[in-house]
Parts: C-alpha cells; structure tokens; sequence
C-alpha cells in the first residue's frame, strides 16, 4: 500500500471516529478540546475526500454549535461578536437563522 493510501486510511478512521462522538464532549462548544474543532476537522474531511457522510456530520455539528453559543456570553473566535459567530457557522456550511 502507498503512503498516500494508507494515509488516506488512516485520516478516513480518524474522521469515522470524530463522527461517532468517542472523546468529544458534544456539550463543549470551543474549538480546541470540543464539538467546534470536530465540527473544522470533518469539514476539512469532506473538502477532501467528497464523502456525503461527512458533509453531513458537519451539518449537524453546525446546527449543535449555533444552539449552544447563543446561550454563551462572549462567544467567537475572536471579539465576541455576532458577526464572527456568523462567519465561524458559515464556514462550516450553515446560515445562521435571521434575527441572531
């Protein structure tokens, strides 16, 4: 097997693993020990590999993410505002809901 198939394996498992939600606490909305850097990771996945599957994965994640910072104060990558917030779920292929 070459290095560029068992690479693809390999990153295939990883994302099939993020799907399954082992590890990840869905209730953890940050980006770098939650449910948002699940939610970047998958989305890379699918830009790369086309699968359906994980497109789909980013959907729901998305959707997760977007009820769970309009509880949170401060909320974005960067300054809090909602504007950010409505980049962050743009890029993961949402649109936010008029009114937030």
């Amino acid at each position: 097997m070459s290095r560029g198939a068992q690479f693809a394996r390999l990153a295939r498992g990883a994302a099939d693993w993020l799907i399954g939600g082992t590890g990840v606490d869905p209730g953890d909305p940050f980006i770098y020990h939650g449910l948002a850097g699940v939610v970047l990771a998958l989305h890379e996945t699918h830009k790369h590999f086309g699968d359906d599957r994980y497109r789909q994965a980013v959907a729901r994640g998305a959707d997760a993410l977007s009820a769970q910072v309009d509880g949170l104060e401060g909320c974005s990558f960067t300054s809090g505002s909602s504007a950010s917030r409505s980049r962050c779920v743009r890029l993961v292929g949402t649109q936010p809901q008029t009114g937030h």
